[in-house]
């Protein structure tokens, strides 16, 4: 025995908003450099705030969802995604009434309370396709940034709590970005510095190093030797990308100490930044994996990434 196959396209008549809302992480194509992509369902003009940060509505776009949809001895059911249209319903092997016995219940999509309904209480399951609209928002956190009279900079970064109000109804979502899940997240730049190594420690690298190891403004008692010393890159701050395309570089900015001759010189000084960007390691990883790395990576808009980050890092070079 088996269900019979329907398709069910369903108007929206009722005035009264029954559907549920909801919040979670967005994953997809999304408007590169507004923040944090979250998905909001179904797609409404919904009242948007934040504890901490900015949260505000970008474009609508729609999903196709194919999902069971069980039954556990009641006649209502409800699918995944809110608001859909265009549904579905297909074959099922079994259903068992509450007393176990196979019966062939009838089922409809009731739109005015966004469930689906059976004629009798069932044990059992149907698969249903449909297709549900939601609203991509963009959230950012706060960030507040201390420049440092050596040149360093400082950041802290505070997350907030998501909320969606529409029609007395809300979703709420606590927003967080954490780097230490290794499997979403690969380094995908990082600010550096030159710094000249030798006998007596560090230093700055001079203006024309190597061709000449002079600093302006000091004795030649500060001179390097190009030829018996060695550089080095000092870490600024390193970026990470996810695997759906989006940078988080609000955790991984470090302290960096001017060194002599500057230092404590009373000289307005920064050194010259460059930007070193990183591969997909995909050394290890299925096809999939790899296709993921490589598309997150492509996705990234390295001209507004550059461009924010020359704010911040003046002068700034691609290494």
């Amino acid at each position: 025995m088996s269900f019979q196959s329907a398709q069910l396209t369903v108007e929206f008549q009722s005035t009264e908003f029954a559907s549920e809302l909801i919040l979670e992480y967005h994953v997809g194509p999304h408007q590169q450099g507004r923040g944090i992509p979250l998905r909001l369902y179904p797609a409404v003009p919904a009242i948007l705030r934040a504890t901490r940060g900015t949260l505000e509505s970008g474009e609508t776009r729609v999903e196709d969802v194919d999902e069971i949809v069980k039954f556990t001895g009641s006649a209502t059911a409800r699918l995944k995604r809110p608001a859909a249209y265009q549904i579905a319903f297909y074959d099922l092997s079994v259903a068992y009434s509450l007393t176990g016995e196979v019966i062939l219940p009838v089922l409809h999509y009731d739109a005015d309370q966004d469930e689906i309904v059976a004629d009798q209480p069932f044990y059992g399951g149907i698969r249903v396709t449909y297709r549900s609209n939601y609203n991509v928002l963009y959230y950012n956190p706060t960030v507040t940034y201390t420049y440092y009279a050596d040149g360093s900079i400082g950041s802290y970064t505070q997350y907030g709590t998501a909320y969606a109000f529409y029609q007395n109804k809300a979703a709420i979502m606590d927003v967080d970005v954490t780097i230490q899940n290794k499997e979403r997240y690969q380094e995908y730049y990082r600010i550096v510095s030159t710094i000249v190594l030798d006998a007596d420690g560090a230093h700055e690298m001079p203006p024309n190093w190597p061709t000449d190891g002079a600093y302006p403004y000091f004795s030649s008692d500060y001179d390097l030797d190009p030829d018996n010393s060695l550089t080095e890159d000092r870490i600024h701050e390193v970026g990470f990308v996810d695997n759906i395309g989006i940078i988080n570089n609000l955790l991984n900015r470090y302290y960096v100490s001017i060194l002599p001759p500057y230092a404590q010189s009373g000289l307005t000084y920064h050194p010259v930044y460059h930007i070193k960007y990183a591969q997909p390691n995909v050394n290890g990883l299925d096809s999939n994996e790899t296709q993921m790395w490589q598309q997150a990576f492509a996705s990234v808009n390295r001209t507004e990434l550059f461009d924010d980050l020359s704010d911040k890092y003046d002068g700034l070079t691609v290494a």
